[in-house]
């Protein structure tokens, strides 16, 4: 019986440590401007298809959650990066696309995406919120190449004109 009891109290230590490591976490990334919501399969889709990616581009994801707009990015045939300042995010993704048989293909990093430069990219894909927009838009128009792709999901710049838009996806091109 008293192992029993033990077994339930570590097992319930171990959650609560992991509700608070998840919530500082979560809360840690809302702190930045953009918590984690992940992009639905038809939308990844459409970013995919609206960025039209070439061989040999090296692509971004800028808060890359999951991992999911990576491996797509990777199946098209691109370099692609992943920035999520999310651990246990950072560790899923890495998991994801190990299982996908994409790792060699793809990097995640733990980072904040204030402080990536973006210029050695050329396609750059963005799930924003409208809180974040224009000071992105003003850093990624900054610092990225001429004729970089910018897809970016559900929330628009608010200062530049995209140059496609496909059910809230929207193409920018710098």
């Amino acid at each position: 019986m008293l192992v029993y009891l033990l077994f339930v109290l570590f097992v319930k230590i171990a959650l609560v440590i992991f509700l608070i490591y998840f919530l500082y976490y979560f809360t840690l990334s809302f702190g930045k401007g953009v918590p984690y919501a992940p992009s639905k399969k038809n939308g990844v889709k459409k970013m995919i298809e609206l960025a039209d990616v070439q061989s040999g581009e090296k692509a971004i994801d800028i808060g890359s959650g999951d991992g999911r707009i990576v491996a797509a990015l990777a199946r098209a045939g691109v370099s692609a990066y992943g920035i999520e300042i999310n651990k246990l995010l950072v560790w899923f993704s890495r998991v994801y696309l190990k299982f996908l048989g994409l790792e060699d293909k793809t990097t995640i990093v733990q980072k904040d995406f204030w402080d990536e430069d973006y210029s050695s990219y050329d396609v750059i894909t963005i799930f924003g919120q409208p809180l974040i927009m224009k000071k992105l838009e003003e850093k990624i128009f900054n610092e990225a190449r001429p004729g970089a792709k910018i897809i970016v999901n559900r929330f628009k710049f608010p200062n530049k004109t995209y140059q496609k838009e496909d059910n809230g996806i929207y193409l920018y091109v710098k």
